[in-house]
């Protein structure tokens, strides 16, 4: 390949920093950084205090069938690491030609079993990190016997490469957790939405999307904001968003949303964050406050489990099930055909035995025993 046709240096960070969002631009960064290195092989190493020869992942010109080695074999001590470890960690980036004479590595056993049947002979490597002091996460660059060393100047463009290099992997490792998060999320069978400094979503989960999307839900998104159905419901769920969000509480907000003919359609809890907890979702905000939706279990609910669970009297058993059907107390009344205040002597009763305060907190209190 001409100089003409030789990749960018900035044509393989495009590449290297895309790999972040999209992983197959890692496989085109590799092919890149073969070319523009002259090598066949990059591969990513793990290296520990064994220096057992541990490749995570070959990118290669040509695919390899590579078995590795019994770890009691003597073929599966990486001599890289143990002539050049320190050195690797110290500069970076560590071209292995000074640290055998030829004709000793072509003896040793790692080259007979690990090099020779990928046709390695030249190796130079970038130490990604090194942050576990017993594991050094390397990029590896390797070329044939039929290629020279690495010339000055090559080596030169790899230090050059180096913090970039070191960027991705760092954005890799703190994004990994995140995506972690993200699975966990989805898993849960009640709405989740996290939510920037100015209230707006910044992530949901699978639940929380199909829960604005159902015909009679009590809450929607647009543009990123949340809106109750209900209209009353709109500024109490406003002033908690603001204050969870304000950075200025710790406490939780209860609220009960409806549906838009006003019945009681779900439990709400706002919970503020702290400011560097869930950050980085590629929005460019930190996570200020995160908020659950549970929709309320319209059929009747096990009331044998509530009495049970609860130490519950078959009123305050009736009352708890009512309130998971139906949601506030005024929406109660009706439906039991009792008096307000015997229903206030049983609500207060049931705070006292869930070991909650309010209404919302009660109800989220009771779905989830119902859940």
């Amino acid at each position: 390949m001409t100089k003409r046709n030789m990749p960018s240096f900035e044509s393989l960070l495009e590449d290297l920093y895309a790999s972040v969002c999209d992983p197959d631009r890692f496989e085109q960064f590799t092919a890149k950084l073969r070319t523009v290195m002259n090598a066949h092989l990059v591969a990513l190493l793990t290296d520990d205090a064994s220096h057992y020869h541990h490749v995570l992942k070959n990118y290669a010109d040509e695919p390899l069938a590579v078995r590795p080695a019994p770890p009691d074999d003597d073929g599966s001590i990486n001599l890289y690491f143990t002539r050049g470890r320190e050195q690797l960690i110290e500069n970076g980036v560590l071209d292995s030609t000074p640290l055998f004479a030829p004709s000793e590595l072509e003896r040793s056993s790692f080259y007979q079993k690990q090099l020779l049947p990928i046709d390695v002979y030249w190796s130079m490597g970038y130490c990604l990190s090194d942050s576990n002091s017993d594991e050094v996460i390397a990029l590896t660059v390797s070329r044939d016997k039929r290629r020279p060393p690495f010339e000055p100047e090559v080596m030169q463009l790899a230090q050059r490469l180096l913090p970039h290099l070191r960027n991705v992997y760092a954005l890799q490792q703190r994004l990994q957790p995140l995506a972690g998060i993200a699975t966990g999320l989805d898993c849960l069978s009640f709405g989740v939405w996290l939510l920037d400094h100015n209230g707006l979503v910044v992530h949901t989960n699978a639940e929380a999307k199909r829960l604005t999307h159902e015909a009679a839900t009590g809450i929607h998104q647009h543009n990123r904001q949340l809106i109750p159905c209900w209209r009353p419901d709109r500024p109490a769920l406003q002033h908690a968003l603001a204050a969870a969000t304000s950075g200025n509480t710790r406490r939780n907000a209860e609220l009960l949303l409806h549906d838009p003919s006003g019945q009681a359609w779900a439990s709400c809890t706002i919970r503020p964050l702290q400011r560097d907890i869930l950050a980085n979702w590629g929005c460019g905000n930190s996570c200020y406050a995160i908020l659950f939706v549970q929709p309320l279990a319209h059929a009747q609910p096990p009331a044998d489990a509530l009495r049970h669970l609860f130490g519950l009297t078959a009123a305050e058993t009736e009352l708890a099930c009512a309130l998971v059907q139906h949601g506030a107390l005024a929406d109660c009344i009706p439906a039991m055909r009792k008096n307000r205040e015997t229903l206030r002597s049983h609500l207060k009763a049931l705070f006292a035995k869930t070991e909650t305060h309010r209404q919302a907190e009660l109800i989220r209190r009771l779905q989830a025993a119902v859940n």
